[in-house]
């Protein structure tokens, strides 16, 4: 079967997606990196509300992003993109004037609104990526675009997070967050401005399915929901590691607030060359083989972690670093094989809902591992006090164990992915 390569039009699209990506990407990090944990601790947020305010822009996009894939074809890909886009900056706003109004006591009402915002602008966003991405991506340079398109935006975000640390090490004031959010935030508006110049789709005119149809027609396609069914219960899983690891390296492991931003670096560093790597695996190799190696990582990776009382503590921040960098990896590394996945899975009339679906539930795990994690430490029904070959633990370890756990008992769902079970490519049908 021959392949097509791609055309100078498609070429210029796919720089100018990467371009927009690398810009509004540092905003989206910043969720993710341990910037936004540490900014929510210099307000005073405990450290149980912290995973909660954490966990509501995914809950959020969770209920809201089938509904808007469904609505998203009523109007040029680009322009749903756009709005998402205008929405989480303006939610981001509300995030960076909440401090002033702390004295007020209404700090914690912009919080809670700056993260459903988000929530709410990245559904409308992403459900219209990947069916604008499908317009001008060939198939057989999937895996290499996505893999190249996070590789650099994670780069780009790893800079900026360089020059966040190195000013923290002398002022970790309020001030300085608020000031880097800012700049964040300019590059987030010129990420839109390049967003705009992404070709538009031509909107079908005529009847349209109903929201039940575009569910009911996503679902019955074979395959489809069990490879869902098995990115729910993985994002169930290590959803709240990168979280995990972050709050056990603020608290037991006593690290200031550089060294914790640093850390969370470290996993995107580690993520950039995972994205390079499975782009690249991915399209040589298939899905089959990265959804085995990254499975059985994730929980390897895991119980690593509970040796760090083996480590002398001035090597602390360099072995939670270094786990925190190969978890990155993997995760980057499953992600490109989970998109390609869900790209070949969803029926090509149906793209939209049929990706917003299996979103939506990535979501989903990723939102409730925060909030079991947030309930259990809030409630005290970890142990936190706890002893491990003869080293001192606490609750994080204890849920970091549980993670381990987990993903490893569900080697078993790896039945539900249809490349792993050898399906056979029935999109084309």
């Amino acid at each position: 079967m021959m392949t097509r390569s791609a055309s100078p039009e498609q070429k210029k699209a796919m720089s100018t997606a990467i371009k927009a990506t690398c810009l509004y990407g540092v905003v989206d990090n910043l969720y993710y990196n341990s910037f936004m944990l540490m900014y929510l601790a210099a307000l005073g947020v405990p450290s149980d509300m912290i995973l909660v305010y954490l966990a509501l822009s995914p809950l959020v996009y969770m209920f809201t992003m089938v509904p808007a894939a469904h609505y998203s074809g009523r109007s040029p890909y680009v322009r749903n993109g756009m709005t998402g886009q205008c929405v989480s900056a303006a939610g981001f706003i509300l995030l960076i004037g909440a401090p002033f109004f702390k004295p007020f006591g209404k700090d914690w009402l912009f919080i809670w609104t700056g993260m459903l915002a988000n929530g709410v602008g990245m559904s409308l966003y992403v459900a219209s990526w990947f069916p604008l991405t499908s317009t001008f991506v060939p198939d057989n340079e999937r895996g290499r675009f996505f893999g190249t398109m996070r590789f650099f935006f994670q780069a780009v975000s790893i800079l900026f997070a360089l020059a966040v640390i190195a000013v923290l090490k002398r002022d970790s004031s309020l001030k300085v967050f608020q000031l880097f959010m800012c700049l964040a935030l300019v590059g987030k508006i010129a990420g839109i401005i390049y967003l705009s110049r992404l070709p538009a789709n031509q909107v079908e005119s005529g009847p349209r399915p109903s929201l039940r149809e575009s569910i009911w027609k996503a679902i019955v396609a074979p395959g489809f929901m069990p490879f869902c069914a098995y990115t729910f219960l993985l994002m169930l899983a290590t959803g709240c590691c990168a979280s995990l690891f972050a709050l056990l390296a603020k608290g037991p492991l006593g690290l200031g607030d550089d060294e914790v931003i640093l850390t969370g670096n470290l996993l995107m560093l580690g993520s950039m060359g995972g994205f390079y790597l499975g782009g690249k695996m991915v399209d040589r190799l298939g899905t089959k083989i990265m959804f085995l190696i990254c499975h059985f990582s994730f929980g390897a990776i895991l119980l690593v972690y509970l040796f760090r009382g083996f480590v002398p503590a001035p090597f602390a921040l360099l072995f939670v670093g270094a786990l925190g960098a190969v978890f990155g990896c993997v995760q980057a590394s499953s992600g490109i094989a989970l998109t390609s996945e869900m790209i070949r899975l969803t029926p090509a009339d149906n793209k939209p809902v049929a990706t917003a679906i299996n979103q939506a539930l990535c979501s989903a795990g990723v939102a409730l591992s925060g909030l079991f994690s947030s309930q259990a430490i809030k409630f005290g029904l970890l142990n936190d006090h706890w002893t491990f070959a003869g080293h001192q633990m606490g609750q994080y370890d204890t849920l970091i164990l549980c993670c381990s756990i987990m993903v490893t008992l569900l080697v078993v769902t790896l039945g539900l992915v249809p490349s792993v079970i050898k399906c056979p490519d029935f999109t084309e049908s």
